[in-house]
Protein backbone atom coordinates (compact mmCIF):
# COMPACT_ATOMS: atom_id res chain seq x y z
CA UNK A 1 0.00 0.00 0.00
CA UNK A 2 1.54 3.33 -0.84
CA UNK A 3 -0.52 6.73 -0.64
CA UNK A 4 0.47 9.88 -1.58
CA UNK A 5 -1.35 13.40 0.03
CA UNK A 6 -0.51 17.03 -1.01
CA UNK A 7 -2.28 19.54 1.37
CA UNK A 8 -1.85 23.35 0.38
CA UNK A 9 -2.77 26.62 1.57
CA UNK A 10 -1.45 29.75 3.07
CA UNK A 11 0.94 30.23 5.81
CA UNK A 12 -0.68 30.32 9.42
CA UNK A 13 -3.12 27.88 8.71
CA UNK A 14 -1.37 24.73 10.51
CA UNK A 15 -0.73 23.11 7.10
CA UNK A 16 2.78 21.96 8.34
CA UNK A 17 1.24 21.06 11.45
CA UNK A 18 -0.75 18.40 9.79
CA UNK A 19 1.58 16.59 7.91
CA UNK A 20 4.09 16.57 10.36
CA UNK A 21 1.31 15.06 12.89
CA UNK A 22 0.09 12.90 10.16
CA UNK A 23 3.60 11.74 9.47
CA UNK A 24 4.00 10.96 13.58
CA UNK A 25 1.12 9.21 13.52
CA UNK A 26 1.74 6.95 10.43
CA UNK A 27 5.15 5.69 12.19
CA UNK A 28 3.82 5.36 15.21
CA UNK A 29 1.69 2.72 13.59
CA UNK A 30 3.98 0.94 12.25
CA UNK A 31 3.89 2.48 8.56
CA UNK A 32 7.01 4.59 6.59
CA UNK A 33 6.42 7.87 5.95
CA UNK A 34 8.08 10.91 4.55
CA UNK A 35 7.01 14.70 4.66
CA UNK A 36 8.46 17.40 2.61
CA UNK A 37 6.83 20.85 3.01
CA UNK A 38 7.40 24.15 0.14
CA UNK A 39 6.59 27.92 1.24
CA UNK A 40 7.56 31.22 0.82
CA UNK A 41 9.75 33.17 3.27
CA UNK A 42 6.53 35.09 4.34
CA UNK A 43 5.69 35.14 7.72
CA UNK A 44 1.60 34.26 7.09
CA UNK A 45 -0.33 34.45 4.17
CA UNK A 46 2.23 32.97 1.71
CA UNK A 47 1.59 29.51 -0.39
CA UNK A 48 2.53 26.40 1.31
CA UNK A 49 2.15 22.77 0.40
CA UNK A 50 3.11 19.49 2.32
CA UNK A 51 3.62 16.23 0.31
CA UNK A 52 3.06 13.09 2.45
CA UNK A 53 3.73 9.93 1.76
CA UNK A 54 2.83 6.90 3.53
CA UNK A 55 3.62 3.22 2.51
CA UNK A 56 3.77 -0.48 4.25
CA UNK A 57 6.92 -0.72 2.45
CA UNK A 58 10.43 1.41 2.60
CA UNK A 59 9.64 4.43 0.57
CA UNK A 60 12.46 5.46 -2.01
CA UNK A 61 13.02 8.88 -1.25
CA UNK A 62 12.80 11.32 -2.84
CA UNK A 63 9.62 10.19 -4.75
Amino acid sequence: MKLKLRFSGRGGQGIKFLGSILVRVATAANYYATLTVNYTPSVRGGPIFCDVILSSAPISYPF
